[in-house]
């Protein structure tokens, strides 16, 4: 199955996260795992999403690492675009995170008590998709596979007008 950007992201960071959750702590990747909203938004607008994806922590495994004072901004502008691009950010999360508990492919519940937190959970079929989509050579086969027949019409294409452009302009020249 070949999902939209933002889901794959998603899919990916959940996966990643829980790994290195299981390699702390000896539990089940199905088992709800609570975060924070903001961290989310932080590592899904990084470059390096899969790396940062290993860092994410469970909101109540967190060691001192909740006052984050190097993100300070200076001015009232800078406020400004920190603040748009948060709540950008949050946009994406809730419309990821809406789509793929729509597809099976996650449980998403809120906190009782804490506004920004939520418990993820993936299904043995979105632990194994994120998974596949965390490598590069198994997601071009997922892509591959999901547009196999584009794929073959456009090496058709592009072998037909190797062998037959060549042609045409040996006939044309020789017509004129």
């Amino acid at each position: 199955m070949w999902l939209p950007k933002d889901e794959r992201r998603f899919l990916v960071i959940y996966g990643r996260a829980i790994q290195k959750y299981l390699e702390k702590i000896d539990s089940s990747p199905f088992k709800e795992k609570w975060y924070d909203i903001g961290d989310l938004v932080e590592i899904f607008q990084a470059k390096d999403y899969k790396k940062k994806a290993g860092e994410l922590e469970n909101v109540f495994q967190k060691t001192g690492k909740e006052n984050k004072t190097d993100n300070k901004p200076n001015n009232l502008e800078q406020m400004n675009e920190n603040v748009k691009k948060h709540l950008n950010g949050r946009a994406s999360v809730d419309v990821a995170n809406a789509s793929l508990s729509a597809r099976g492919l996650v449980t998403i519940k809120p906190h009782g008590s804490m506004k920004n937190v939520i418990g993820v959970s993936l299904t043995i079929e979105g632990y194994d998709l994120g998974r596949k989509y965390a490598s590069w050579f198994t997601r071009t086969g997922l892509r591959f596979r999901e547009y196999k027949d584009h794929w073959i019409w456009l090496i058709i294409a592009f072998l037909a007008g190797g062998i037959l452009g060549p042609l045409i302009v040996e006939v044309v020249k020789r017509l004129f």
